[in-house]
């Protein structure tokens, strides 16, 4: 089984004020039955738990957490996940063909929990991603190196927070020169990585709330019902997942 290749690495800032959400999201990786580290900023009961403190909400304590989780994977590939996502198992049953490459499952859809409505819009994102754990660890130190030396992710940029999305020299712009000179590279001494694309038969959902880090989100493509999931309504009203 590919659950003995793989490791969970939760992160979750504890700003979620619907535990509903939490707990549903926690409960359809826990019915997977995978090696779980949760990273939070305040003690909890998930997995092997990591508590990094109140360190705030911003990139830099994203790539954070997500390096404190990575530095304790013990197995060949790590899948990032977050406290308002439903994953499916096949997506933490999938292996990463090669190592030097970062993967995104793009068969995801966002979920309006105040509506139930489905949306679909297909982007690589940080909560889908399945990799290589080396890579990773790399990857993330470099984040952190550019945040914490001034730079900003570059508002508006698809990929910016994505490792190997978007190439880091385009990904960062110098926090003091951000209004005046948009253009300047910030990246230059920072490594590229590259990413790729899979899609599980099964989606996974991405659940929008009042208070997602990434703001609001909608795709085109709408629907009340997907195939497996079935009606969001009834996810919630069953509170058990895959």
């Amino acid at each position: 089984m590919a659950f003995e290749e793989i490791t969970v690495v939760y992160y979750t800032d504890n700003s979620l004020k619907n535990k509903e959400i939490e707990n549903l999201c926690k409960r359809s990786i826990l019915n997977i039955g995978i090696n779980i580290i949760s990273v939070s900023q305040k003690p909890i009961d998930f997995g092997y738990n990591i508590c990094v403190g109140d360190i705030g909400r911003s990139h830099l304590s994203l790539f954070k957490q997500i390096l404190a989780g990575v530095e304790q994977v013990t197995t060949k590939y790590v899948a990032l996940a977050e406290h308002d996502c439903l994953y499916c198992k096949e997506h933490f049953n999938w292996i990463p063909p090669r190592d030097d490459i970062f993967y995104y499952n793009v068969n995801h859809w966002l979920v309006d929990w105040n509506t139930g409505m489905y949306s679909y819009v297909r982007r690589k994102v940080l909560s889908m991603m399945v990799a290589n754990t080396a890579l990773t660890l790399q990857a993330a130190r470099d984040k952190i190196k550019m945040l914490s030396a001034g730079a900003l992710i570059r508002k508006g940029k698809a990929g910016a927070c994505e490792f190997g999305v978007c190439d880091n020299r385009e990904a960062f712009v110098d926090e003091l020169n951000a209004i005046k000179n948009m253009g300047k590279d910030f990246g230059k001494d920072i490594n590229q990585y590259n990413a790729a694309s899979f899609k599980t038969n099964t989606c996974n959902i991405d659940i929008r709330h009042n208070s997602n880090f990434s703001g609001g989100k909608r795709g085109k493509n709408r629907c009340y019902e997907i195939p497996y999931w079935g009606k969001f309504e009834d996810i919630i009203n069953a509170q058990t997942c895959c």
